[in-house]
């Protein structure tokens, strides 16, 4: 946040309309994938058995981000989360890849 001028002071408030905080916003989230996809690399290194956990973990955080990178960054107006059936969804998809498919 410093990298961008933003003090944390500055987080009571809406910086929702602020640029710095969309670009902060977007490095957060480019370094976030980042690591996501590193991440990915290391499943096949785990029991199959084993993959499930940090697999969904990996999904979930990953969609909630990309629903934060639709709202442009905007995390002051409203909690931004995943429903039931989005998250009933992607531990199904995600229980079927790291168990059945071959990675």
């Amino acid at each position: 946040m410093a990298r961008h001028g933003i003090k944390v002071t500055e987080l009571a408030g809406d910086l929702s309309n602020d640029k710095r905080w969309h670009a902060f916003v977007a490095d957060y989230i480019e370094r976030a994938e980042g690591y996501r996809e590193k991440g990915l690399k290391l499943l096949p290194l785990l029991d199959r058995r084993s993959r499930y956990s940090p697999a969904a973990m990996m999904a979930f955080y990953s969609s909630i981000l990309k629903k934060i990178k639709r709202k442009d960054g905007n995390v002051f107006h409203g909690t931004i989360k995943l429903t039931k059936t989005e998250k009933m969804a992607l531990a199904a998809i995600v229980y079927t890849k790291q168990r059945f498919l071959r990675l």
